[in-house]
Parts: C-alpha cells; structure tokens; sequence
C-alpha cells in the first residue's frame, strides 16, 4: 500500500484518467526500488551467502609459503665494465637465469653492474648458473717472443718450443711458446706474466689423441684488440671427419672486428673459461660474422664440443670480465 503525500495526491487527482494515474503510480514505485537497491550496493551489502562462503575459503597454504620464501635475502653485484657491456651482459644474464625461476624484477642494472637480488637457496645456484660460458675472442701478438732470445733461461723452468704463424705482413715467421705439464697451468701462467711484455698471456690444453691434455701451452694475445662474449649471436660444433670446428656467430661490433681483422690477416685466439680451446687464421675476409675455430686436436669428443657450444649458444655467453664482487644482505 503506497502512502502518498497531500501534494502527490493531488497531482494525481489532476490526471487525465484513473489509467494515467495507476502508470503514474507503477513508475514511482520502480524508482522507489531502483534506488533503495543502488543504496544498498554503496553500503556494502552483499548476499549473506556468498559472504560466508568467501569468509570461510582458507587461503593456500603453499601459495603464501612461496611468497615468504621468495623473498629477497641477499644481493649479489656482479662488475661488469661500460654501459654498454652492461646492457648486453644484463640480457645474457636473463636468459640463463629464467629457466631458474629468477624474475626479471630480481636483476637490477646499473651503469656498470649488475645486482641480483635472490633467496639463501638461490645464491648458489645462481652463482654456479653464472660461472661457466665465459668467451673471449682475442688477436695473436706475433710480436711479443720473449723466449727466442734467453731461451736457454726460459728452459729451466719450461720446454721451450717453436711454431711457424703468417703474420700482418703475410710473412710466415717462426713464433717460440712454452709447454708445460698439465697439472702445472697456473705456474705456466704466473710465469708469463712475470716477463717484460705488454701482451697479454694465456694458457691452453695441448692434446695428442686422446681426449686428456697432454701439456699446456702457451699464448701472447694483444690486450687491447678484443670481443667479448656478451657479442656471440650463437655456437655450434660441425664434426668433419673427426675434426671438430667450433662455428661462432657474431653481431654488432663482432662483425666488424672480424672483417677488419681478416684483412690484415689476423690470427685469432678463443678463449672459453679460461682456456685457448682453438685459433684460426682465416685466409678469406669474413664479411658475416661467422667464424669457424678447430677445436685443439680434439679428435672425436663430439660430447664434451658440444657441452661447450651449448653453454655458449643463444644469446648467453658472457665475458670473462664478468664477476661477483659483492654479496650483501638485504
């Protein structure tokens, strides 16, 4: 029954017809409704029902387990060099770590590092997961032979041997290197960088045919001529005839190094964690980016080839120059 006030009843009463005033009713009753119901939604009210039922849904006890376990506990930085070294490192770090679980939300970049914010259990597995895959390609210094002269000194302490190498000026010049045992590498490299040169020494596995070094060997490369492994697009292993060539692709200023220095002839050396697993000297110019290096006379280790190519493969591979210098608590 609808309670009408002296002012309505009169203007009902004005009407045309009784028809005209029971529309008239009908509609006022509506809006009466309308808004008593807008009334109630801006109240919060709810049907008691779906209330309960939402009030009493326990939350999941693994969802909120993962999300305190997840946090950030500790931040490792790792130095990296120029911006724009960064900025290639930080993408190859991406790569590694997203099939870890890390979030990108995790990796912070700076100018000239990067900081990975990660749990107590993640430390270690992002530190191993960032360890390996580090690539280097370098220039031979055909100059620096500081073992032709007192070799007889040098040979107290290590074989002396000799190589014959094509130089810039396409002459082929006889080269002398040290040769040690294989568990005596890091005296090897200590030694080298003891002597008066302003080349950069390295060491590498010399293997006869089997698939364990026999000797390490040295190298002197030009410091200053150098890609690092944040420009490797890929790397894959072709097995010809036992002989196994590391294909690696370049981009960017990898390009040009290679174009450049296959011009003058360059001999170029691979280092791969820290090791010269190959040289090339290519006698064509390379215009692609694309250099082929045979793989130490590692003859038929197609596996552990491709363990190597594969850790580097995809937009990975990371410099050497790359490393943790920090851990802190967050």
């Amino acid at each position: 029954m609808l309670l009408l006030r002296r002012g309505d009843a009169a203007i009902l009463t004005s009407m045309r017809s009784p028809l005209h005033a029971i529309t008239v009713l009908f509609e006022c009753a509506a809006l009466c409704i309308c808004a008593a119901l807008c009334i109630c939604a801006a109240c919060g009210c709810q049907d008691d029902h779906a209330a309960t039922t939402a009030a009493s849904k326990p939350e999941s006890p693994s969802s909120a387990t993962a999300t305190s376990s997840a946090k950030p506990q500790l931040r490792l930085s790792y130095l990296v060099g120029s911006p724009l070294s960064t900025i290639r490192a930080a993408k190859a770090i991406k790569v590694r770590l997203a099939p870890l679980g890390i979030k990108e939300r995790q990796i912070r970049v700076g100018a000239s590092k990067i900081d990975i914010h990660v749990t107590k259990e993640q430390s270690t597995v992002v530190k191993n997961a960032l360890a390996g895959g580090r690539l280097e390609l370098y220039l031979f210094d055909d100059v620096a032979d500081p073992f032709s002269v007192t070799k007889k000194q040098h040979a107290k302490h290590f074989a002396v041997k000799a190589e014959r190498v094509m130089t810039a000026s396409n002459r082929t010049e006889k080269v002398h290197y040290l040769r040690s045992k294989p568990e005596e590498g890091k005296q090897l490299l200590a030694y080298l960088e003891k002597q008066e040169v302003t080349a950069k020494a390295l060491i590498g596995p010399v293997y006869a045919a089997g698939a364990e070094p026999v000797g390490m060997r040295s190298f002197y490369v030009q410091a200053d001529r150098s890609v690092r492994g944040e420009l490797l697009k890929a790397a894959s292993v072709e097995d010809k005839d036992g002989r196994l060539e590391l294909v690696l692709v370049f981009e960017a200023s990898g390009v040009n190094f290679l174009r450049w220095n296959t011009r003058q002839r360059g001999r170029f050396i691979v280092l791969i964690d820290g090791l010269v697993l190959g040289s090339a000297q290519p006698p064509n110019v390379i215009k692609d980016g694309v250099l082929r290096v045979v793989l130490s006379g590692r003859k038929g280790a197609l596996e552990a080839a491709q363990q190597v190519a594969a850790a580097l493969d995809g937009g990975k591979a990371l410099s050497h120059l790359v490393r943790l210098t920090k851990k802190h608590k967050l």
